[in-house]
């Protein structure tokens, strides 16, 4: 199984996400590069100018010395953790001033010959850093203490740098882009929107092509002239049904009077339940025609059950015809809803019909108005297997058990309608046999029960 895809806003959004750290990450190392010779430098002016203070301090004459430093430094320089520690070397060679004894004996000799300036030498893994100065003969040497105290303090500034600046900028960076791309898609997520409007009866509606991204803007005006081309196609072909359903009407109604002034009545009967289908069969054409060319025809308000109590009087002469009978149950006020009045007529007459030709005979057809917009027609027949009902609503749907007219089209009229006033058709079973289809109408702001 496929899994599905990300969103291109996520996409995008990671992707930066990853671009950020790694030039993060990138930036940290090149950083760490160059900060090793820029520590090496302050190192060595830091040595240089401790051994300047040093000799600005060391009073001689050439053979003897005092070195009379501040007490501050003094005890600066005692203290065993200090980063630095000098010693001082007399011209013949023996060691009179030193910061502890600790760096007496870490020195020692090894560090009193050589040229003035900065050195280094090893003491165990490390390597130590010194300033070599002269001065009237004596030699004056300021070492690091081996402590790396100054590194280690490099490392945790340039650590909490990176922290309390870095990271967030970085985290602040993120964000931003991220609602940028979101910001940015907006436009897609509301075409996307505008287009999950558009179904069959609502093909007029366009995306908006005002405020897009410009490399989106072909796209939707493409689809957009694709909507255009459907929507032609959806109008000439319902104009082709209604056109060829009027022009049968005509040649219809005049063989139906040419059969009637038949004298040979031999096979008249078959001829004449013939055409009556054929009839039927151009009227729920034209039925379904004015519901798919006037989509959004909600005329004005309708009283529902006003509605059921003409189409049963219309259909009552039909039903004794046929031994049934039409009971009205429900609410008896109206019942006012904003709809298409010939809609709701036609979706009820199909409803009524349909259970008439599958109740049997001595049996009742009931209509039951609700006071919440909904109507039921129940019958005493066969009911519907369950695998059925969900295709019974389709165009020209003809199964074992169709409950539809012959034509196959009386309940796909009945749900067009239903779909119009935004609502549904659903059938389900009668408590003692038969079946129940409720035709529910999507309230809205204007539908009231009327006092």
């Amino acid at each position: 199984m496929m899994r599905p895809l990300s969103s291109l806003g996520w996409r995008v959004g990671w992707r930066i996400a990853v671009a950020f750290i790694a030039c993060f990450a990138l930036s940290v190392l090149v950083f760490a590069m160059y900060t090793g010779p820029v520590i090496d430098t302050i190192r060595d002016n830091m040595l240089r100018d401790l051994a300047t203070d040093i000799a600005a301090d060391l009073e001689t004459d050439g053979q003897t010395a005092v070195l009379d430093l501040p007490r501050r430094i003094r005890e600066a320089y005692a203290d065993g953790g200090n980063a630095y520690l000098y010693v001082i070397y007399a011209p013949e060679g023996p060691l009179v001033f030193f910061s502890s004894p600790a760096a007496a004996d870490m020195v020692g000799d090894r560090v009193r010959d050589g040229r003035e300036g900065i050195f280094q030498f090893d003491l165990g893994e490390r390597t130590i850093r010194g300033y070599r100065l002269e001065k009237d003969g004596f030699t004056i040497v300021v070492t690091e203490s081996g402590s790396e105290l100054l590194i280690d303090s490099f490392s945790e500034q340039f650590l909490m740098i990176a922290i309390t600046w870095l990271v967030p900028v970085l985290a602040i960076a993120i964000v931003i882009s991220l609602a940028t791309i979101r910001n940015g898609l907006a436009p897609l997520k509301r075409i996307s929107a505008e287009a999950a409007r558009i179904e069959p009866g609502t093909l007029s509606l366009r995306l908006s092509e005002t405020d897009l991204p410009r490399d989106v803007q072909p796209l939707v005006t493409a689809f957009n002239r694709a909507l255009n081309r459907l929507e032609e196609g959806f109008a000439a072909q319902r104009r082709l049904t209604a056109e060829a359903a009027h022009q049968l009407r005509t040649p219809l109604a005049v063989l139906t009077a040419r059969l009637e002034s038949l004298e040979d009545r031999q096979g008249l009967d078959a001829l004449s339940r013939d055409v009556q289908r054929m009839n039927r069969l151009v009227e729920q054409l034209l039925a379904m025609a004015r519901l798919e060319l006037s989509p959004d025809s909600l005329d004005g308000d309708v009283d529902l059950r006003a509605i059921a109590v003409d189409v049963i009087s219309e259909l009552a002469p039909l039903a004794i015809a046929q031994d049934r009978t039409l009971a009205l149950a429900g609410t008896s006020d109206p019942v006012v809803i904003r709809g298409n009045d010939p809609a709701i007529r036609t979706a009820l007459t199909n409803l009524i019909e349909n259970a008439l030709v599958h109740t049997p005979p001595g049996s009742q057809v009931g209509v039951r108005v609700c006071e919440d917009g909904t109507v039921e027609v129940s019958d005493e027949g066969p009911g519907i297997a369950e695998a059925e009902r969900a295709e019974i609503f389709e165009r020209f749907h003809r199964g074992a058990k169709v409950r539809a007219s012959d034509a196959g089209l009386g309940l796909a009229i009945v749900k067009e309608c239903a779909e119009l006033h935004g609502g549904s058709v659903t059938v389900t079973d009668r408590a003692n046999g038969g079946a129940v289809f409720t035709l529910r109408l999507a309230p809205g702001p204007d539908r009231r029960r009327a006092m």
